[in-house]
Parts: structure tokens; sequence; C-alpha cells
């Protein structure tokens, strides 16, 4: 069941007439702290992305970092409410730029993935979602003081 308002994203219907659907509330929120536009050499940033979604067990999402070549693909953190089968998956890495400036530009790479055997039949299809989310529009400055 979705929440009014969510954008549904697939909708899977399996052997024996099961059905189920990924939604989305929204596509991802990302922040970084600080939120600045210049770093000190050395200062760390934080970028934190979340997306809050309705789906059953069987469905995972997949949230992975790059700055034009992979930097992280750790699992994001998932908290799933008791009831609807809302979660939200927050995915968060740490940075710290060294002599190189400017700072890249790091985008976040949502997609959801069903795993498993649903019950009453499988499926192996990718849900249709991928989003890359950029954390800023422009690149930062490293100032070395």
């Amino acid at each position: 069941m979705c929440v009014t308002g969510c954008l549904i994203i697939t909708s899977i219907k399996l052997r024996h007439s099961f059905h189920f659907s990924i939604c989305v509330d929204s596509d991802p929120v990302c922040s970084m702290t600080p939120n600045v536009t210049e770093l000190l050499f050395n200062q760390t940033l934080q970028m934190t992305c979340s997306i809050t979604y309705t789906a059953n067990s069987n469905v995972t999402v997949d949230m992975s970092w790059s700055n034009g070549s992979l930097v992280s693909n750790s699992p994001p953190n998932i908290n799933t409410s008791a009831n609807l089968n809302v979660a939200t998956a927050t995915s968060t890495i740490t940075q710290t730029p060294g002599y190189y400036s400017p700072f890249p530009i790091y985008s976040c790479n949502t997609t959801f993935k069903v795993t498993g055997n649903p019950r009453g039949g499988s499926a192996n299809n990718a849900p249709d979602y991928s989003k890359s989310t950029p954390l800023f529009n422009s690149r930062i400055n490293v100032i070395c003081k």
C-alpha cells in the first residue's frame, strides 16, 4: 500500500496474482556539513543522502557515491516503520580535501532491486528507478591556510 501522494516506481505481478509496488515519497534529499562554498585544507566534509519509500521486505535500496569514479558503495542505514513498510534509507560519507583544489562534485546514486523470492513467485527484474543526485552544482575551492 502506497502513502497518498507518492510516486509508484514499479508494480510487479507474480504467479498466483501476488502484486507488490515500490513507492517513493520524493527523490533523494541530500546535504553536506558544513554547508560552505570554500573548504580549508584537511577540513572534514560529511555528505548525506536519504530517501523514504514504501515496499515489502523483498525490496532493497542501493546507494553509492561517485565523484567521476566510484567512491563508496557501502550499504545504507535503513530505518523501517512498524506500519505500512515505510522505510528511510540514509547513506553518509566523510571526505577530507587534500592539496587539490577544487574539491570535486559528489553525487549519490540511488537504485532499487528485488531480492529473494517474493511470496507466490519470483522476480529478478530491476525496478525502474535510478537517480543520481549531486550535492552541489559547482566545485568547492580548497584554501590552504
